[in-house]
Parts: C-alpha cells; sequence; structure tokens
C-alpha cells in the first residue's frame, strides 16, 4: 500500500522527492525489478521551516510472476 500525502498551506511551499533503489537514483519504483526502494520527501515552506518524510516499499520477486508462471 503506497499512501500519498496532500500539503496544503497558506504559505508557499516546495516538496522535493528522490527514490532510490541500492543506492542508485530511479524516477519510480518498478514493481518489476524486486529490491527495497527508499523514498524521500523535503518539504521547506518561504519561511525556511524543513520536514523530511522517509518511506520504504519493498518489492519482492515473487510479486514478479506473470500469469503464464501460475
Amino acid at each position: 500500500i503506497i499512501t500519498f500525502y496532500k500539503f496544503t498551506s497558506n504559505i508557499p511551499f516546495s516538496v522535493d522527492t528522490q527514490i532510490t533503489l541500492n543506492g542508485e537514483k530511479v524516477k519510480a519504483i518498478d514493481t518489476n525489478v524486486p529490491g527495497t526502494y527508499e523514498m524521500r520527501y523535503v518539504a521547506k515552506d518561504a519561511m525556511g521551516r524543513v520536514n523530511k518524510v522517509y518511506r520504504s516499499v519493498v518489492v519482492n520477486e515473487e510479486n514478479n510472476q506473470n500469469d503464464d508462471d501460475k
């Protein structure tokens, strides 16, 4: 289950998102590639306040079976 967060504020802010697999940056989680994906969100508002959130998503090899393999 992947939860997405909606940030709301009257103060302008930015959110930087980074996803890595085995320490290498990737553009998205690929459910066909097993491994532990690390997601980092860094939100910063116009007043300089910063909040960081980290999440891990594990894609198991067993989830990658085609219907023909069953």
